[in-house]
């Protein structure tokens, strides 16, 4: 992957920590909040660039400049496949004082909601991210967190969950607040077409020090939505024992089909915080005929399993996909588990990582889809000894059929997004290239993959290029990419429609 600047990485609190065993990390999943979508006065966005535009390839079309601000970074799309989509982004406010322990500059969130086939003009917004859900009617949430967090993800004051609510018939976004009784963080939403909807979060019941040094602990809690109103939170899975100690939480990840039914998947360690061995393990649950079932430990003791993702066809089949190890000193695999809505959850199993899979090692983010006809996709970056590429395997007739890397010729990669849409189920999937910074894309056309087209390509005097893309109907798809000047680390902001 192209290295981004210092300051960059400092800013997005992020945290890897690698050993010649075991990986971990501790990351803070970011997205936006919008103080209301009737915000649309701003800087003057349209105007002309002074950046060259990326070079592209079909079936994506030539870029269209957006915007343009110093140190401007992490743009993220989010859409239900059907139309209509939401870019966010970032704009570090250096001058400012940070919210966080470690006096970490608060940033400007900026978005812009595309309609009809055209962008609104941007608008400002504020607080640190959290997830996106969208329903197939086109509503949508955004959580918000406006107070910030902490060095390690700890919300450093009291937060009630807010978030950002999408009329299906306006288009127009507006602001809620949920009271919790205590800090909440790490909200994972989901809508489902009935008109209902979920919130799991983490609810903190023991706080981390005033420097960070140590994580928090609490439980994982449930809000509910009728269609009306949102009922009182409860507790789902409490980490706390007897004698008061507290394992620390990761995730939740959640989904929802189109009738109310709903997954979800988190890890916890198997050691109390304070350990000097903390063994994450992975827990599922489903939402069934309005009631959770008890949480499952899908794994065994003594393994090292983390970052679960989670999937629900709307006839009820569910997939967890969750990153792991047969023992602590064993190479990453990725392992699986579906359950059926009759006959309930199957045996854990693995996904082919093919003939070398022992020089094959997993690393997150995983993706995860289903593909409408009871199966489901899965991709992740995927690294033997010559270094990490973007792959994708297919779950088609009860079992992992083998990845198939996106890249040509395995060259070197790192994947950044993997849309579907729930029309086509063509998904479409974004990487960066390592050789030349540019962003790649490839789509499932039903047989096989698609040739690498390119999103972005890298202009003279640019570093690197983020980017994110996501699907909004079959054979379309919205791409933005982040252009980072290799002088002042500057970015301009462009968007392509693929056809």
């Amino acid at each position: 992957m192209i290295p981004l600047p210092t300051k960059f990485l400092r800013m997005k609190g992020l945290k890897v920590m690698t050993s010649s065993k075991r990986l971990s990390w501790i990351g803070l999943a970011l997205a936006t909040a919008l103080t209301s979508l009737h915000c649309t006065k701003g800087r003057n966005d349209e105007s002309s660039a002074a950046d060259l535009p990326p070079s592209y390839s079909a079936p994506w079309s030539s870029p269209v400049y957006m915007q343009s601000a110093a140190e401007a970074y992490w743009p993220h799309l989010s859409s239900n496949g059907k139309g209509p989509a939401l870019l966010t982004w970032n704009e570090p406010n250096p001058a400012a004082a940070g919210p966080g322990p470690h006096s970490l500059p608060p940033d400007h969130y900026r978005a812009r909601a595309y309609d009809n086939g055209a962008w609104s003009s941007a608008f400002d917004v504020s607080g640190f991210p959290g997830a996106t859900a969208w329903d197939n009617t086109g509503r949508a949430m955004l959580m918000v967190y406006p107070q910030g967090f902490g060095w390690i993800g700890m919300p450093d004051a009291h937060q009630d969950l807010h978030f950002l609510k999408r009329d299906a018939s306006t288009g127009l976004w507006s602001y809620q607040t949920l009271a919790t009784t205590a800090p909440a963080s790490f909200a994972a939403p989901g809508l489902s077409g009935d008109g209902t909807g979920l919130i799991l979060y983490r609810h903190y019941t023991q706080p981390a020090g005033s420097d960070g040094s140590y994580p928090p602990v609490g439980q994982i809690r449930v809000m509910t939505y009728d269609g009306n109103t949102w009922g009182a939170p409860f507790t789902l899975y409490d980490t706390v024992n007897a004698a008061g100690q507290g394992q620390f939480l990761n995730g939740p990840s959640l989904a929802m089909n189109a009738h109310g039914e709903g997954i979800a998947a988190w890890t916890v360690n198997d050691a109390v915080v304070g350990s000097p061995t903390l063994l994450p393990r992975v827990y599922a649950t489903r939402y069934l005929g309005g009631h959770w079932e008890a949480p499952l430990l899908l794994d065994a003791p003594g393994r090292v399993d983390q970052a679960p993702a989670v999937a629900m066809d709307d006839q009820g089949r569910s997939m967890v996909v969750w990153l792991g190890d047969s023992a602590t000193t064993g190479p990453y695999a990725l392992h699986s588990v579906t359950a059926d809505k009759a006959s309930g959850w199957g045996a854990v199993g693995a996904v082919s990582l093919g003939a070398s899979a022992n020089n094959d090692l997993t690393f997150p983010p995983l993706f995860l889809a289903e593909d409408g006809a009871g199966g489901f996709w899965c991709a992740w970056n995927q690294t033997a000894l010559a270094g990490p590429h973007p792959v994708a395997a297919a779950y088609t007739g009860g079992a992992w059929q083998a990845y198939v890397a996106l890249s040509s010729n395995n060259a070197q990669g790192t994947l950044l997004a993997f849309s579907n849409d729930p029309t086509s189920f063509q998904p479409l999937a974004l990487w960066q290239d390592k050789s030349s910074s540019s962003l790649l894309t490839a789509e499932w056309g039903g047989s096989a993959w698609s040739a690498p087209a390119t999103l972005a390509g890298l202009p003279s005097g640019r570093s690197a290029v983020l980017g994110t893309l996501v699907k909004i109907g079959p054979s379309s798809a919205l791409g933005v990419s982040a252009v980072i000047s290799s002088s002042n680390n500057s970015a301009a902001f462009w968007f392509n429609r693929y056809h």
